[in-house]
């Protein structure tokens, strides 16, 4: 929305310092306020305590009350949109809800809007308003009439087309006259979505335009009229306020919005495929990180927020990896991987009524180590020997592979120490399957001794070719007169 100021100019601006008066040249320049668009109202069945209650709005706690002096009050039910149950308002031809009397509606002075309406019809046909712009007289869904035309109403109405059932026109009194736009014959007992858009054009014209569930049904360019905005009065929902007609809505409603600006022809088919909100698009609440080894099998699941049922696709998921539904509304990543490495292509979608959510999901699958918690596990059908035992120590996944070099032991020294690194398994049942050295005389065979525990240190654990192996350091001193040696005992 927005609004401007004139620019004008004013000769005249005088100002004083105390001693003498100075005259100005001065502009009142042209200034533009840009203010954003926003939801008036928002009403949801679901957030109604029923009958003897008011119907309070999400958006800017407007409320809506039951005047049992002109009728009864709605009843609350329950339907179903779209394979979703909802809550509805109920209205049986006798019921309907008004705005409070109050001055300052956030509506009023309005020249564009759009109003939006979630609503199921099955009124009687053969409506008793046979023109689809005499609002006043028709049978009410919503809106307000003042008397007279062009007097800033809005309105939603059935009248009499000719057709078994009627049709549902949208109209204001914007114009010089009040106007209708035909929404179709919707009177058809289904659920509809509803939005008519009201904007401002260039010459002192308006275009009122029409949609049923997401698609344009009608529009008309229109002048506007000497008032031009709408009036600051009261509506109502369930009948047109103020019109003669003694014929009311028969059917139900889930939602009700008013925004305070044009909705674009690419948010209105949005707001059909969720029902002004009432159905809310997936949001996926589990991890995006995930892990296995190779060749045993895993069962991941997965979760998402929003109207159900929701349904789970991926895309690149690790080989021997797929989406599957367990049972119901419970889903899961499940499989037996069959490669190690570390998969970061994958994309989770969830899927519902109301669209669509992505996620980019990461997977690390580490090699198999089957029974390796003890070196004769390790070992399977392998023949026992030094060698196959120095390899388990040091983190081999399996008697056939070897380990890497990277895993060997390495030495680095400063002036004052000597320091080894060295990997040994992290699961292995043989706390002492790996002990640090050490000597000052290679010659002698019996010298060895055991590093004392305070000068070993564990850095961390690392993953090396899909084994978990602990790092650790072991540091003794040195000087410049006494020879030292390094080496470490595997025993198992």
């Amino acid at each position: 929305m927005k609004t401007q100021a004139p620019f004008r100019q004013i000769p005249n601006c005088l100002q004083t310092d105390g001693k003498k008066l100075v005259a100005f040249f001065c502009f009142l320049g042209v200034f533009s306020i840009q203010t954003q668009a926003a939801v008036v109202f928002e009403y949801y069945a679901s957030d109604w305590a029923g009958p003897n209650n008011s119907w309070t709005s999400r958006t800017g706690n407007q409320e809506l009350f039951y005047d049992t002096w002109q009728g009864s009050a709605p009843q609350k039910g329950s339907s179903t949109i779209a394979g979703v149950p909802v809550v509805t308002a109920v209205f049986d031809g006798n019921d309907f809800f008004t705005s409070p009397f109050v001055t300052g509606r956030p509506w009023a002075g309005l020249k564009e809007f759009s109003l939006s309406l979630v609503f199921k019809s099955n009124a009687p046909g053969a409506q008793t308003q046979t023109e689809i712009n005499a609002f006043w007289n028709q049978r009410g869904v919503l809106g307000f009439e003042l008397g007279g035309a062009g007097q800033g109403e809005f309105a939603i109405g059935l009248y009499n087309n000719g057709s078994q059932s009627g049709a549902v026109a949208a109209s204001t009194g914007l114009g010089s006259g009040d106007n209708g736009t035909s929404a179709g014959n919707i009177n058809d007992n289904n659920w509809h979505t509803l939005t008519m858009v009201v904007k401002d054009e260039t010459g002192g014209f308006f275009s009122q335009t029409v949609y049923v569930d997401g698609s344009q049904t009608g529009s008309s360019l229109l002048a506007y009229g000497t008032r031009g905005v709408l009036a600051d009065e009261s509506f109502s929902l369930g009948a047109i306020r103020g019109s003669a007609s003694a014929e009311k809505f028969v059917g139900e409603v889930a939602a009700l919005r008013f925004d305070d600006s044009p909705l674009t022809a690419a948010e209105i088919p949005l707001l059909h495929s969720t029902y002004l909100g009432i159905l809310t698009a997936p949001t996926i609440t589990s991890s995006n990180t995930f892990s296995g080894t190779v060749g045993v099998p895993l069962s991941n699941n997965i979760t998402a927020a929003g109207t159900t049922p929701i349904a789970f696709s991926a895309t690149d998921l690790p080989a021997g990896l797929s989406v599957t539904n367990l049972a119901g509304t419970n889903w899961a990543i499940t499989g037996t991987p069959t490669a190690a490495g570390v998969f970061s292509n994958a994309i989770l979608t969830a899927t519902n009524v109301a669209g669509s959510n992505n996620q980019a999901i990461t997977f690390t699958i580490t090699n198999s180590a089957p029974n390796d918690s003890s070196f004769s596990g390790w070992l399977g059908s392998a023949t026992p020997s030094a060698d196959l035992l120095v390899q388990y120590a040091y983190g081999a996944s399996n008697s056939s592979t070897g380990v890497s070099s990277s895993n060997y032991p390495s030495t680095t020294f400063n002036s004052n120490s000597l320091v080894m690194t060295y990997y040994v398994r992290k699961n292995s049942t043989n706390s002492n399957l790996v002990t640090p050295q050490v000597h000052t005389n290679l010659a002698d065979s019996n010298g060895w001794g055991p590093i004392p525990s305070n000068n070993i240190a564990t850095v961390g654990t690392n993953n090396m070719n899909g084994v978990d192996v602990i790092q650790k350091t072991a540091t003794v001193p040195i000087d410049s007169t006494t020879r030292k040696f390094l080496r470490l005992k595997i025993s198992e």
